[in-house]
């Protein structure tokens, strides 16, 4: 796995490196397992670059050479494996040490801090050019998998109310991903995943973006996968100290995204939802004492 930390110091420091070194750079991203797993020759002749310019890209990036840096990735890649399991004994610990109640209340204040996050300058410019790129969009495709599931399925629920022309790359049997055949430069796939980074998410966005769709990434760090292929990226931290990365953080920046993109449609989208509204209360879709009566 991809060290998050090495991550973002190689987006940060990349375009001030030589372009030999953004080789380098370009590759330790992409290639996570070969940094931990083979030698730096071996790497530099994949790249037709001089070992030492390996030496000098761990260098640029504040470690006292290569073997250093790949240590990052080989310990990484030893803690991918256990990481849930190594978290649920971290938390049952901390359960002993602490009380249900004191840990419930270190759980709920991170989560609330990562939240809060949201309220961040930075973060909120992050969103409003998500939906600036997702409302010119001419259909979007919704992505996530897993954990991500929830919060990608919310946003097309919001924004189909509105009229969004928004279609979810999932269905039974898996023909969600046929919709990869329909896509062109003018459509936009928002997607999501957070660490550890679902595959087939990452897959379907990168085969997305070979037909010529916009990648919306919505996701825990600007040096995650997802984000390295995406046009736009609303990142923020989710890691609340439980037994897996949080979503509530990913859920509020999704459902924030979504009421801007509806807040886009105008009258046209409110038009829209008002006969939507309509016909929830033909079929009686929400409950009310009225329709309790009734049945």
């Amino acid at each position: 796995m991809l060290p998050q930390y090495v991550a973002e110091l190689i987006v940060s420091a990349f375009q001030d490196l030589p372009e030999d070194m953004q080789r380098a750079g370009t590759y330790v991203l992409n290639h996570p397992e070969d940094v931990a797993l083979l030698s730096m020759r071996e790497i530099a002749r994949r790249l037709s670059l001089p070992p030492a310019t390996m030496t000098r890209f761990a260098q640029k990036l504040g470690y006292s050479g290569y073997v250093e840096l790949r240590e990052q990735f080989a310990t990484s890649m030893r803690e991918q494996v256990s990481d849930f399991s190594d978290r649920a004994g971290q938390i049952a610990a901390r359960r002993e040490r602490l009380g249900e109640t004191s840990l419930a209340q270190s759980l709920a204040d991170n989560l609330v801090d990562r939240v809060a996050g949201l309220g961040k300058p930075g973060l909120l410019a992050e969103i409003v050019a998500a939906a600036e790129t997702v409302a010119a969009a001419r259909r979007v495709f919704c992505l996530g998998h897993r954990s991500c599931y929830a919060p990608v399925y919310h946003f097309a629920y919001i924004t189909g109310l509105y009229g969004m022309p928004s279609q979810l790359l999932d269905a039974p049997g898996g023909i969600g991903a046929d919709w990869l055949n329909e896509m062109g430069n003018a459509d936009v796939v928002v997607a999501a995943t957070c660490t550890p980074y679902t595959r087939q998410t990452i897959d379907l966005a990168a085969a997305s973006k070979e037909r010529g769709a916009g990648i919306i990434a919505v996701t825990d760090s600007h040096a995650s996968p997802l984000a390295r292929i995406a046009v736009r990226t609303v990142a923020i931290a989710n890691d609340v100290g439980g037994p897996t990365s949080a979503v509530t953080p990913i859920m509020a920046a999704m459902e924030t995204l979504g009421a801007l993109v509806a807040a886009r449609t105008g009258q046209a989208g409110r038009d829209v939802l008002k006969r939507n509204e309509i016909g929830f209360a033909r079929r009686q879709i929400y409950w009310t004492p009225r329709t309790e009566a009734a049945t």
